[in-house]
């Protein structure tokens, strides 16, 4: 854990990055030994076929409860989830907001005290499947939200995954989805 992360009773928000290829023994090691991971948690994982992303999943979702489980208390160990109709999981009644994302091999968390808070991660360049135009507008709406004047990025790839994330994670710590 880092050094800089406040005590129980504290306000703050923290980002974790999560290497689940390096972590993922350790992180099943402290699940075994404290059963923090909810039945439906547990369902829902095992349900994905590809291993691979099963495994990334689980271990980010570990290292989750790991960090409610330092902010909130052990009490909050097995408490299920609660999954709102943007997606987004909530730990009602903890005091905690969070947010999850995870891709290739790697997992990014947000954990606040008392507010929501969202996060999305990319882990590299990808070809992008949608219109030029739908691509415009999603640079325009980011750039309204980060305070640009509809500016500063431009139509190329990197720059369009760049406000891809951010109005990922913005629709996340809103609960408003990004359809």
């Amino acid at each position: 854990m880092p050094s800089e992360v406040k005590p129980r009773n504290a306000t703050s928000m923290n980002v974790w990055f999560v290497d689940a290829v390096q972590c993922g023994s350790a992180l099943e090691d402290w699940e075994r030994q404290n059963c923090a991971l909810d039945e439906a948690t547990n369902a829902r994982l095992s349900r994905i076929l590809d291993d691979s992303e099963r495994k990334l999943r689980r271990a980010v979702h570990i290292a989750l409860r790991i960090l409610i489980d330092f902010h909130a208390g052990p009490a909050w160990r097995g408490v299920p989830l609660q999954v709102m109709e943007s997606g987004r999981p909530t730990l009602p009644n903890s005091g905690i907001g969070f947010s999850i994302s995870h891709t290739h091999g790697a997992g990014l968390i947000a954990l606040s005290k008392p507010a929501q808070v969202g996060v999305d991660l990319e882990a590299r360049t990808r070809p992008v499947r949608l219109s030029t135009a739908r691509q415009r507008a999603i640079i325009k709406a980011t750039a309204s939200l980060v305070g640009a004047a509809g500016g500063g990025a431009s139509e190329k790839e990197p720059d369009f995954l760049t406000a891809w994330v951010r109005l990922e994670a913005y629709a996340k710590a809103t609960g408003i989805g990004i359809g």
